[in-house]
C-alpha cells in the first residue's frame, strides 16, 4: 500500500505494477471511489488521470476478485505488445503496411525502442525492440500468435501489406463463415490475418 498523490491510496497493488500500467504516462489527478462488483460487493478502487504530453488516459485499480462467473474484474483494455528485432525500421513498415500512427517513442541510449504505441485504425499496439528477457520471432524460430485486422477491403489491405514487405501465407479468397481474408507474414516474424466481412445479396 502507497500514496498516489491527492491523499489517494493504491491498496491492493505495487509501485512496480503501477509504473508498469502506466507504461510511461505519469499521474495527473488520484481519486479513491467506491465501485459495485459484478456481485454486488462495494469496494474501494483506486481512479487515476494519467497524461503523457497531449495524451489522457483514465486507469481503474482495485483488488483483484472474480465475479460470479469466474471473469476477471478490473480489466480495461487488451494491447498487444510485439518485439520486433529492428524497432525503427518496424515502425516505418507498420506505417506503410498499415496506416499506423506512432505516439511518444522511448529508447535506451543505444538508440533501440524500449517502448512506442502505434495507433492503427481504432486500435492500439505497444512495440519494442528485442533485448535478452524480450525475443522476436525472428529469433525463436516463429510465433503461435496471429493479430486479426478488421478491414473494408480485404484486397487493398493485402496489397498494402504485399507492397511494404510482408509475404503472402494464404492469399485473400471468401471462405464458408463469411468472411473474406488472407494470411501475411511481415518481415518481423509477425502474422497478420486481414479480414473483411462478406454481405450477402
Amino acid at each position: 500500500m502507497f500514496e498516489v498523490g491527492d491523499g489517494a491510496v493504491c491498496r491492493h497493488h505495487s509501485r512496480q505494477w503501477l509504473d508498469e500500467l502506466l507504461d510511461g504516462f505519469a499521474v495527473a489527478e488520484s481519486r479513491e471511489i467506491a465501485v459495485q462488483t459484478m456481485n454486488a460487493n462495494s469496494v474501494t478502487a483506486l481512479q487515476i488521470l494519467a497524461t503523457n504530453g497531449g495524451e489522457r488516459r483514465f486507469f481503474l485499480s482495485g483488488p483483484p476478485t472474480r465475479g460470479d462467473h469466474g471473469s476477471m474484474e478490473f480489466v480495461t483494455e487488451l494491447i498487444p505488445r510485439l518485439v520486433v528485432a529492428d524497432g525503427a525500421a518496424a515502425v516505418a513498415f507498420y506505417q506503410r503496411a498499415l496506416g499506423a500512427t506512432e505516439g511518444k517513442r522511448y529508447t535506451d541510449d543505444d538508440g533501440r525502442i524500449v517502448h512506442t504505441e502505434l495507433t492503427i485504425g481504432s486500435s492500439r499496439i505497444h512495440l519494442k525492440d528485442e533485448d535478452g528477457g524480450d525475443r522476436a520471432p525472428t529469433s525463436l524460430g516463429g510465433t503461435p500468435v496471429i493479430m486479426h485486422l478488421g478491414v473494408t477491403d480485404a484486397d487493398v489491405a493485402a496489397k498494402a501489406m504485399v507492397d511494404a514487405g510482408a509475404t503472402v501465407v494464404f492469399p485473400v479468397s471468401d471462405h464458408g463463415y463469411g468472411m473474406k481474408d488472407g494470411r501475411f507474414a511481415d518481415p518481423y516474424g509477425h502474422l497478420w490475418i486481414v479480414s473483411e466481412p462478406v454481405v450477402e445479396s
